[in-house]
């Protein structure tokens, strides 16, 4: 069964995170880590009062209940966004061209890449079992590209899947489920989560489950993440 995805990301017009909720259960854990349903918006948001330092803090703990919980969580990266990775670079990336070149990167090649300018970052999506995916476009040559991690040698790593333009990428991604952009707000979307059965579980209250191994492939208990 595909597990349903929660999408969330940064409204430069509101100037806050937001979270789109995939049914009543996901919209629990949403609140257990700190976040509140706006009715106007028809969407979750963090406290007035949260700052953004803490308002990723409580995302990263919304993710960590909600993949343990077996849904998917997808965050989509504004444009803004991207300028400050570009403008705020770490001091340890240096200059220099496109590193991403091959079948598969190390996830510090994709931080230089988008670093320096050369990859446009436009979501990611955390998977139970730890995996994780990210859709960008190389700004260059226009070719679209999803990563999905892999294991090398005990070592995380990302396999790129390339394509000759941006739309066939969107393509891909939205073939998994995934969204590219921030969901709609209003009464739409409002009656659509009230029509979403209720998923029998635990109380949010309760700690959230451990994720179960995953047969097929080898358990990497961390990846790194560019962002």
């Amino acid at each position: 069964m595909t597990p349903a995805v929660v999408t969330v990301g940064h409204r430069p017009d509101l100037g806050f995170l937001v979270a789109a909720a995939a049914d009543r259960h996901s919209a629990q854990w949403l609140e257990q880590a700190g976040f509140v349903r706006d009715d106007q918006l028809d969407l979750h948001r963090p406290r007035r009062d949260t700052s953004a330092s803490v308002a990723e803090r409580q995302l990263r703990d919304a993710i960590g209940m909600l993949t343990a919980d077996e849904y998917g969580v997808t965050r989509v990266y504004s444009e803004a966004e991207q300028r400050a990775r570009v403008e705020n670079r770490p001091a340890w990336i240096e200059d220099g061209p496109t590193r991403t070149t091959g079948r598969t990167a190390w996830p510090e090649l994709i931080t230089s890449d988008v670093c320096n300018g050369h990859l446009v970052l436009l979501a990611s999506h955390d998977s139970p079992y730890e995996s994780r995916e990210l859709l960008g476009r190389y700004t260059a040559t226009g070719e679209g590209a999803v990563f999905y991690t892999e294991a090398a040698g005990g070592r995380p790593v990302y396999g790129i899947g390339r394509y000759a333009d941006l739309d066939s990428a969107l393509a891909a991604w939205a073939s998994s489920g995934y969204a590219a952009q921030l969901p709609a707000v209003g009464a739409r979307r409002s009656a659509a989560l009230r029509s979403s059965p209720s998923r029998p579980a635990h109380t949010p209250s309760s700690p959230p489950p451990a994720a179960p191994a995953r047969p097929t492939q080898p358990c990497v208990e961390y990846i790194p993440r560019p962002f």
